[in-house]
């Protein structure tokens, strides 16, 4: 009886354990995680208890709920949504960033919003990036927008970051923007005409230097033919004054062929000598 009384009770506290274990859930907080083991049974004026786990957390269902929070790097994007800039003219972005969260502020972060991360994404930094993305863009006219984009980038980066504080640090953030279809068209057109414009400001210089070199050359064609003639001009100067009486007489000379002339001039005239000349 005694023996048996002994398994009894053995049995018994086997079963005592095998119930409390059934009582709670067993969880594991994954390293580079924040675990939040959150009672749920809290009045609604009172802060919910709130305390930190790591490594295998035991939950007790309907009493207590574990919340984890990632620490490391996370990426999110959102659907494309229409921002208006100065004047009213209607873009479109698509957020796409990369952020953390602030270690120090978890337990604040729960206790403001009481949501699972996904969660939060989807309503609060949703909510909160959209309406950035709305402002920034208002205080932009379009050609600042397409000709600044990076000052752009740079004003949305530091007024998310401005929002998001001090739960969360944005690291990297792309807004996508597309500009409206019937601006891209005039931006085409007013390139095509710039590069018409340059083509014909080309063409203009070609032009002008062709004109420039037919004019160097005939200057200095020119310069050519007063050149030669000055020449031809000295040259004929100076045979001019060499040219002596004595000098053509034996030129003449020169040229005789050594014949007589063969009529004789009228009324007893002198002979006539008929020199050859060629």
């Amino acid at each position: 009886m005694e023996t048996k009384h002994i398994g009894l009770i053995a049995l018994g506290a086997v079963l005592l354990i095998v119930l409390g274990l059934g009582c709670h859930s067993c969880n594991r907080v994954d390293q580079g995680n924040v675990g939040l083991l959150v009672e749920l049974t809290g009045s609604e004026k009172g802060e919910a208890k709130v305390e930190e786990k790591s490594g295998w957390v035991f939950v007790t269902p309907g009493m207590e709920k574990l919340f984890e929070y990632p620490t490391f790097q996370q990426h999110k994007e959102y659907d494309e949504f229409a921002v208006l800039t100065k004047g009213g003219l209607q873009f479109d972005v698509k957020p796409v960033f990369n952020y953390q969260i602030d270690r120090d502020s978890v337990v604040q972060l729960f206790k403001r919003y009481r949501l699972s991360l996904s969660s939060i994404e989807d309503g609060y930094v949703r909510t909160a990036v959209t309406q950035v993305f709305r402002d920034v863009t208002n205080t932009y006219d379009p050609d600042s927008l397409i000709n600044n984009r990076s000052g752009y980038e740079s004003a949305l980066f530091k007024a998310v970051n401005e929002k998001l504080k001090p739960y969360f640090t944005v690291s990297q953030i792309t807004s996508n923007l597309t500009p409206p279809k019937s601006l891209i068209e005039q931006i085409q057109a007013k390139a095509a005409a710039i590069q018409q414009a340059q083509a014909a400001e080309n063409q203009v210089k070609v032009v002008q230097a062709q004109g420039e070199q037919a004019m160097a050359k005939a200057r200095f064609d020119s310069a050519q033919k007063v050149i030669h003639a000055a020449a031809d001009a000295k040259v004929n100067e100076f045979q001019q004054r060499t040219l002596t009486p004595l000098l053509v007489e034996k030129m003449r000379i020169e040229k005789w062929d050594g014949h007589y002339p063969t009529y004789m001039s009228g009324n007893g005239g002198g002979a006539i000598l008929n020199f050859k000349t060629q």
